[in-house]
């Protein structure tokens, strides 16, 4: 491989953290081949490097952006290259897949199947930077990388050039393919590209065979270290793997291509994910679907949250796609998703959220947290429910005993009546696992120390908590109406990094967590200046998309949350690097004297 970081040091690519498509896809994919295994691609390092400066400095990184110029200058080209061009690196892998074996694929003979398209202004200019003279008429040229490792060249036309370290490899490759790894992308992995500074090319087509031997042969492996365990007959344990089985059993067959691409601005990093399907796959009915999420989170109470999400599950494929995961999950008695199960048929979306325990951490995790279903059955979801709970009384599993009841109208919030429902879970007394379940409950559920809490009917859906306070509940049932979630200032300015039509979405708030975890850092002696936090912070996003046989998946991290992580980052080391004491202001050691965590 020394001879590939050769190449990728002579052709300018160290500076590439990133490359993408764009919706016209990048005339570099237009010249390789739809058998590849792998391909990178940058559509344009000038742009890469214009992007990546404006994030550089909008998160005030203390980190220069090199120019382009100056990384090929290090690497020995000084003219030749046409940086405002797409550039690919394509690995096609061992030539034969199909083994019986797994472990007989030669991967390490495939090391030098590698092939850099790069975009070409002058070819002549290009090879004089080795000290070599093009041959003319496409043929391949020798050059010598820096390193002293030898590579091949060749003009393959329309402005590019292909280099390798295997020469036979360089001379098959013509960059006119009957059939480019373009075309596969598909409409969404099209549109995922637009505006993105890299991307990678799963092509699972080429990938299957093995893919499909190799979940055979991690789930042998899983048995075997199970038996070695003592979980060979645990039925918990059992089911689990063949989840997981039918899940990578399920993937690697619908699927025909992954493109994951990069997006920097100033405004953040976008993170995104494209898996394109087998048309009429069972994957493509279930996941490349549009979906309103979004108006779900209007049924959340407004305030403090760590993280808010929402699924809209109105298409029937997603339904069951859900259906089928909770069908194949352990059954431990206790386990509240069978009742989402159950009920689905009612069901059409989900929405929920933990807000910030009051207290902090050690007040229980769970104590604010609120859940809506929306169906158009609420009575039948919540007999669902009921029948759930009542069935766990008295159930035993793993050396845990429930005690469980569902009581109708046990309880009010404010003058509204409303169920009550709990779960104790017990270990066996005297067992190492007695104090275990104790400290894990209170950690979770506050001072009642287990799952417990109301059940409301509304117009439209259920409202579930998950503890026993009618404030919350009341808080709860007000937020259809008035005061919700997706009036949050903070979660609309998320919401603007991702897609439309979303099936799903989540945030996470940074705020909340920084406000749960710095006290325990100041508690180790890490002080961080309270003034290197903003009062508000836009959380990070997530998102499910789909539509045209393809699913899209997107994290978002916004600038001022990268920001305030290089802040604290930088307050931690001087922090530590100090002993762990307060930041001395007199030495003007990190701020003005104030107030520390």
């Amino acid at each position: 491989m020394k001879r590939v970081h050769g190449m990728i040091a002579v052709s300018g690519l160290g500076l590439a953290l990133s490359s993408a498509l764009a919706l016209a896809t990048p005339p570099a994919l237009d010249r390789v081949p739809d058998d590849a295994l792998l391909v990178f691609t940058i559509p344009s390092p000038q742009k890469l490097q214009k992007n990546l400066e404006a994030l550089t400095t909008a998160i005030e990184a203390p980190m220069p952006v090199p120019a382009i110029d100056d990384l090929l200058a290090m690497a020995g080209i000084q003219g030749g290259l046409d940086t405002a061009k797409s550039v690919a690196i394509v690995y096609f892998g061992p030539e034969d897949l199909n083994k019986e074996n797994i472990d007989d694929v030669d991967w390490d003979a495939a090391e030098n199947r590698v092939i850099f398209v790069l975009p070409i202004s002058d070819y002549a200019k290009f090879v004089d930077n080795f000290g070599s003279k093009p041959a003319g008429d496409g043929k391949v040229d020798s050059v010598t990388t820096p390193d002293g490792e030898p590579a091949f060249v060749r003009d393959i036309g329309n402005g590019f050039a292909a280099m390798g370290p295997d020469k036979a490899v360089v001379e098959g490759f013509t960059g006119k393919p009957a059939k480019a790894i373009s075309a596969k992308l598909g409409a969404t992995g099209g549109t995922l590209a637009d505006g993105s500074d890299f991307a990678t090319i799963i092509n699972l087509d080429r990938l299957r065979p093995v893919a499909q031997k190799g979940i055979v042969k991690a789930m042998d492996e899983a048995k075997k270290q199970m038996a070695d365990m003592g979980q060979a007959e645990s039925e918990q344990a059992i089911k689990s793997l063949e989840l997981a089985k039918w899940m990578g059993e399920t993937l690697v067959r619908d699927t025909d291509l992954l493109v994951g691409a990069v997006n920097l601005s100033a405004k953040g990093i976008n993170a995104e994910m494209v898996g394109n399907f087998k048309a009429d796959s069972y994957l493509s009915k279930a996941l490349a679907i549009k979906g309103n999420a979004s108006r779900l989170l209007s049924k959340l109470p407004a305030g403090p949250y760590i993280w808010a999400g929402a699924m809209d599950l109105a298409a029937p494929g997603a339904k069951q796609l859900f259906k089928d995961i909770m069908s194949r999950s352990p059954s431990t008695g206790v386990d509240m998703s069978k009742a989402y199960a159950e009920s689905l048929e009612s069901a059409d979306g989900f929405a929920g959220v933990m807000g910030f325990p009051m207290g902090g951490a050690m007040a229980g995790f769970f104590t604010q947290t609120v859940g809506f279903t929306s169906t158009k059955d609420p009575a039948k979801y919540v007999a669902a429910f009921k029948s759930t709970i009542d069935a766990s009384n008295g159930m035993k599993q793993e050396g845990m005993t429930v005690a469980s009841k569902y009581v109708v109208d046990g309880a009010k919030a404010g003058e509204t009546p409303v169920d009550l429902w709990e779960m104790k879970l017990t270990a066996e007394p005297g067992s190492d696992a007695e104090m275990q379940t104790q400290q894990i409950m209170s950690f979770m559920f506050g001072p009642q120390a287990m799952p417990a809490g109301y059940v409301a009917k509304t117009d439209g859906g259920v409202y579930m908590t998950y503890v026993k306070s009618g404030e919350l509940m009341s808080k709860a049932l007000k937020a259809g109406s008035s005061d919700n979630l997706a009036g949050d200032a903070q979660l609309k300015a998320a919401q603007e990094s991702l897609p439309k039509e979303r099936v799903a979405e989540m945030f996470i708030s940074t705020r909340s967590i920084l406000d749960l975890v710095l006290p325990f850092a100041g508690l180790a002696g890490v002080q961080v200046p309270a003034d290197k936090i903003p009062e508000k912070l836009t959380p990070i996003g997530a998102a499910i998309t789909g539509g045209n046989n393809s699913v899209r998946m997107t994290i978002s991290l916004p600038t001022d949350v990268l920001k305030t992580g290089v802040s604290l980052g930088m307050a931690a080391q001087e922090a530590m690097e100090a002993g762990g004491e307060p930041v001395d202001p007199a030495k003007n050691e990190g701020g003005a004297g104030q107030p520390k965590f």
